[in-house]
């Protein structure tokens, strides 16, 4: 046996033991990153919940943690006793949840940085509890995400790299043998569905560690994810949400607008906003009214206009902004349900044209093959 042979043996044993073994290690991967998003979500409504509990009961944030650490709390896990420390020696909430940037979303640890800037934290945490949407919301998107990942995009590849390498170069050699000079018939068909299934296999990649390969690039300065996230319309309309609803406050509580502009962009959590709340703020500097500065921001023009209507005598900027804000995240629920579903739908599409492509291509030269037989 010669070492060619030895190689394909190994790569078909490979294959065997990933199609064995893939669909577990798949499930797991798919299970640990999805639910993953449902914990830290739910962790931090948690963590909210019983900073508001702790107002109501007359104690400082820090005086709650401090209280739960000492109560032996392990509901948020080593994180919390991170956290706790830190509190200890004296730092503030939000420069202490800088030591662990893993027990909430950034967008909660921005908000919270405003809420102290403001001197009244418990006016800003029920911003940071909508900011995490709903548990149902979120449970109907992973449900989506689910059918996806791990019955739809995986397995017709898996399956297609099986016949690639064992079944294709044998109907391969079928037909050089009983077509002469492969009249009438083409493996075309087999490649076209290989070249296809490798697409399928990249778009799963990228869905499946596009938000860890955006945290990585995050770390190194790149800008590219903050770039992405804000061209989904979903996404930019929480960014909008969260930063109308923190400069609504900040307005309402008497500071600056360019500094109000610069706090609420933070609470965005991405750079694009940052860098045109900058540009708002440079506006307001050169004797640019706010409804007219923030035209930066796009939205067609609705984000002045709203504001505009809010700066009427007698309104507070919170209080009339209330509904624009539930619209907002109302419409990037649904947004992002409508792109959930058309991708489940795109890889379902996907997978049956190329298991359609293998069908053709076998019918194709059995057909060959009955052609060219002898009567």
């Amino acid at each position: 046996m010669n070492s060619e042979e030895w190689i394909v043996r190994l790569l078909g044993a490979l294959i065997i033991l990933l199609i064995a073994l893939g669909p577990f290690a798949i499930l797991w991967v798919v299970w640990h990153d999805l639910s993953q998003v449902l914990r830290r979500q739910e962790r931090a409504r948690c963590f909210i919940d019983l900073l508001q509990l702790g107002l109501q009961q007359g104690r400082t944030p820090e005086q709650t943690i401090l209280s739960l650490a000492s109560s032996n709390f392990s509901e948020f896990g080593d994180d919390f006793a991170v956290l706790s420390r830190a509190v200890q020696s004296g730092q503030r909430l939000s420069s202490a949840l800088e030591t662990v940037p893993k027990l909430v979303p950034p967008s909660v640890s921005a908000i919270i940085r405003v809420g102290e800037e403001l001197g009244d934290l418990g006016r800003v945490l029920p911003v940071a509890g909508a900011s995490q949407g709903t548990a149902g919301g979120a449970t109907q998107t992973i449900t989506n995400s689910m059918v996806v990942f791990l019955f739809v995009s995986p397995i017709g590849p898996l399956v297609l790299a099986f016949l690639a390498i064992w079944i294709f170069p044998k109907l391969n050699m079928l037909a050089e043998e009983m077509l002469p000079g492969g009249a009438g018939w083409s493996p075309v068909l087999f490649e076209a569905s290989a070249v296809l299934a490798w697409c399928i296999a990249g778009a799963w990649v990228v869905l499946m560690f596009g938000e860890t390969l955006g945290s990585f690039l995050r770390r190194w300065g790149s800008s590219l994810p903050d770039r992405f996230d804000f061209s989904l319309p979903w996404r930019r309309q929480r960014m909008q949400r969260n930063f109308s609803s923190m400069l609504a406050l900040l307005l309402d509580a008497g500071v600056p607008e360019a500094k109000a502009l610069r706090l609420a962009a933070g609470c965005a959590v991405n750079l694009q906003f940052r860098v045109r709340a900058e540009q708002a703020a440079l506006e307001l500097e050169r004797g640019v009214k706010l409804t007219d500065a923030v035209g930066v921001f796009g939205n067609s023009n609705e984000f002045s206009w709203r504001l505009r209507n809010a700066a009427a005598p007698g309104r507070g900027f919170a209080a009339a902004l209330a509904g624009w804000h539930e619209a907002l995240a109302a419409k990037a629920f649904q947004q992002q349900q409508a792109a959930s579903q058309l991708i489940t739908t795109g890889f379902v599409i996907l997978n049956g044209v190329m298991v359609g492509l293998v069908a053709l291509g076998l019918f194709t030269l059995l057909i060959a093959i009955l052609e060219e037989a002898p009567v």
